[in-house]
């Protein structure tokens, strides 16, 4: 049936439709320079699809979803890139959508100009960047467009015309372009052989913390360092060469850096106090091993006009071969003592050890350094830890972290931490030669202390500066100073080279020294250095762990005092074979079972000479049944010990604290020593004579008496 119009309009039907509906699309374009067009496609229903060049009203269209595409355009040497790329906008019937399209540059200009050259002869620039880009300038004036954003290297090269050569200066730069911005840039030619300005490589080394300018500081492998490369100049100029570094493992080349010019001028003296006079450039430890060569050469791209290029490579010829040296890992374990005196405990723990370390891995030639922080230990003396040492208690603490390291399975060096009353005198002892040291833990200096025991451990005596009790004769520089150039390797790592990180010899001392600022001199370092690697297997590294009896007392100007000797499943630590001094274990009929020559344990602040011992001897069924006495004797002096009239229990009476921790009592005459255990760990937390002791809290223990020659009973204390 067919609809009728009303007031005698025309009928609707199929032979009259219905008029079609449209709308507008208003499209804004904005961001082109003016007369630029942009490139911008609408496309929409039943095919509909049209260029647009800028701002315009599509009307007519028929409703429904259109797609806007914006392709980029280029202009004046500049790209430009429409945002959206891509959009859609729906129209409505009889109504507007509107859309725009956002133009920016997305690329820039880099403007090179060259002087120097005669007419016609072209330039020989090479223009590199981001992307993979290059390209060639060789005329007077040249201008890159449409560059992506990002910095590129302009390398220029010697041309020659006419039977002359032509030197480019800068032979290298760079240049930022920046989207929408022109940069510019320069190269100026001059004819070479004009020249009377001659650079020379006037030296170089690589440092790890301190070193000579003929290298011969060895270096250690697996280290980062820096190197350093000193460049003079015959006369006042304004160059700015690079320098080009090669290193070698043989004929292959494994690394190839260069280093930028760090001043605007080359010196034309060598200053070492100066990090700009010195082409600088950070070398990994994975670089420096063993069979380590250096080639360096001066401005390789030859951008310099010289008088002489033959002195821009050193050596002349093949790699300047490196002393580096392979070095095992230093290991020490940190000891919180708590003094029995005044119930101090040293602040160490695995939350700040690290920061007892940052001088030893500063100025030492280590590698890795591993700290670690060992179960608490109480002192057996009475007696508090004085600013002078006037009553020995530092001393005698001493001897104890070298009788625990011994009875401990550990082959780390031993470092006690005290907590101390006072702020100013006595802040730390340790052993000339041998593994253990004690130190004070305060925050400022903790680390400096740390290091100047460790280096008496690495039978370093003291440098003459300060006023120290005694020195080293042979120390080559007046007043302790470090005699030779050091480097903060450590800092210019984490913060980049400055001048704070060159130490200079006159104003720094050396760390075996008691004056202020502080570093390492090369000859403490060398000396430290070989003593790690003469003897490793006696120092740090021991047999396996077996039963063996542990002696261990002091020499002092008083005479022997051989503490009570205890039984330790650990590693055997014998005597060296020579010296002043002879332990014996002897049977019933005085006969020796074992024993050996000695000379005693320097403690280096103790200016009376005292010497200390801590050995474990081997101690099978038999020796042990046969040992009757200890006897110690050399110098003038003999101590002896034999059994006391032990029972084989302690019987210890054990008294609760308020704090948590225990008082022991016992016959001292029956036991001169208990051994008091962690009963969770094995380890030892106190070696306790005189017939009292104080253990801290929060631990079931394990007392192990010793009748003076052996360890005759066990008893066990419960935790509370």
């Amino acid at each position: 049936m067919l609809a009728t119009a009303c007031a005698g309009g025309e009928p609707i039907g199929p032979a009259n439709p219905p008029p079609p509906t449209t709308g507008t699309l208003a499209l804004t374009v904005t961001g082109l320079p003016s007369g630029t067009s942009a490139s911008i496609t609408v496309t929409g229903p039943n095919g509909f699809s049209r260029a647009v060049t800028g701002s315009q009203q599509l009307g007519g269209l028929a409703a429904g979803t259109y797609t806007l595409t914006a392709s980029t355009v280029s202009a004046n040497g500049f790209s430009y890139a429409g945002t959206p790329a891509t959009q859609s906008a729906t129209v409505p019937s009889s109504g507007t959508a509107n859309a725009t399209v956002a133009y920016a540059a997305t690329s820039g200009k880099l403007a090179v100009s060259v002087s120097g050259l005669p007419g016609g002869v072209p330039a020989a620039i090479v223009v590199t960047g981001p992307g993979g880009f290059a390209d060639t300038v060789t005329a007077a004036t040249d201008t890159l467009a449409s560059l992506a954003a990002g910095t590129y290297t302009l390398a220029a090269s010697n041309v020659s015309s006419g039977g002359t050569t032509y030197g480019p200066s800068p032979a290298s730069q760079s240049a930022t372009v920046t989207a929408g911005q022109t940069v510019a840039r320069s190269v100026s030619y001059a004819a070479l052989g004009t020249a009377t300005l001659n650079l020379s490589i006037d030296g170089f080394y690589l440092t790890q913390a301190v070193q000579k300018p003929d290298r011969s500081v060895p270096l250690v492998a697996g280290r980062s360092g820096w190197l350093r490369v000193f460049i003079r100049a015959s006369e006042a100029n304004a160059a700015q060469p690079g320098v080009r570094v090669r290193l070698m493992q043989g004929a292959t080349e494994v690394q190839q850096f260069t280093i930028p010019a760090a001043g605007t001028a080359v010196p034309t003296t060598v200053d070492e106090a100066s990090v700009t006079g010195s082409w600088n450039v950070a070398i990994p430890g994975t670089l420096i091993q063993p069979g380590l060569g250096i080639v360096v050469e001066l401005d390789p791209s030859n951008g310099v006009a010289e008088s002489n290029e033959g002195d821009n490579r050193f050596p002349a010829s093949g790699a300047q071969a490196l002393d580096v040296r392979a070095v095992n890992p230093l290991n020490i374990r940190f000891v919180p003592v708590i003094t029995r005196a005044d119930g101090r405990q040293g602040d160490v723990t695995a939350a700040n050890v690290a920061s007892y370390v940052t001088t030893t891995r500063a100025i030492f030639p280590v590698n890795t350094v591993n700290a670690s922080v060992r179960a608490p230990y109480t002192t057996n003396d009475t007696l508090p830890l004085q600013s002078d040492n006037a009553n020995g208690a530092w001393s005698r603490i001493l001897g104890e972290i070298a009788a625990l390291r011994t009875a401990d399975t550990s082959t780390a060096y031993y470092y006690g931490v005290v907590g101390t009353s006072y702020g100013s005198g006595i802040a730390g002892i340790g052993y000339i030669g041998a593994p253990a040291s004690l130190g004070w833990d305060k925050s400022g200096s903790r680390a400096g202390v740390a290091a100047h025991e460790l280096g008496h451990n690495f039978g370093r005596q003291h440098a003459p500066c300060g006023g120290v009790g005694s020195s080293d004769a042979s120390y080559p520089y007046t007043g302790g100073v470090i005699g030779v150039f050091g480097f903060d390797v450590e800092r210019a790592n984490a913060s980049g080279i400055g001048a704070t990180n060159v130490i200079r010899p006159p104003t720094h001392t050396d760390i075996m020294g008691y004056c202020g600022n502080q570093w390492i001199s090369d000859y403490t370092y060398l000396a430290v250095l070989n003593f790690r690697a003469a003897s490793p297997s006696r120092r740090e590294v021991a047999p396996a762990v077996q039963p063996a009896l542990v002696v261990w007392g002091r020499i002092t100007r008083d005479g022997i005092v051989l503490e009570p000797a205890f039984e330790s499943a650990t590693r055997p630590w014998l005597p060296e074979g020579r010296g002043d001094f002879q332990l014996e274990l002897v049977d019933a009929a005085g006969r020796v079972l074992a024993g050996g020559r000695f000379e005693g344990t320097p403690v280096a602040d103790a200016e009376d000479g005292e010497r200390h011992f801590a050995f474990a001897l081997p101690l099978d069924a038999a020796r042990r049944a046969a040992l009757a006495a200890i006897r110690v004797r050399g110098d003038g002096y003999q101590a002896e010990r034999g059994a006391a009239p032990a029972s084989a229990a302690p019987d210890v009476a054990v008294t609760p604290r308020g704090d948590g921790g225990v008082d022991l009592r016992w016959d001292a005459s029956r036991h001169p020593l208990l051994v008091v255990r962690d009963e969770a760990t094995g380890e030892i937390v106190t070696l306790a004579r005189g017939g009292a002791a104080r253990v801290a809290a929060g631990r079931g223990l394990v007392v192990e008496a010793s009748d003076g020659l052996r360890t005759t009973g066990r008893q066990r204390v419960a935790a509370r």
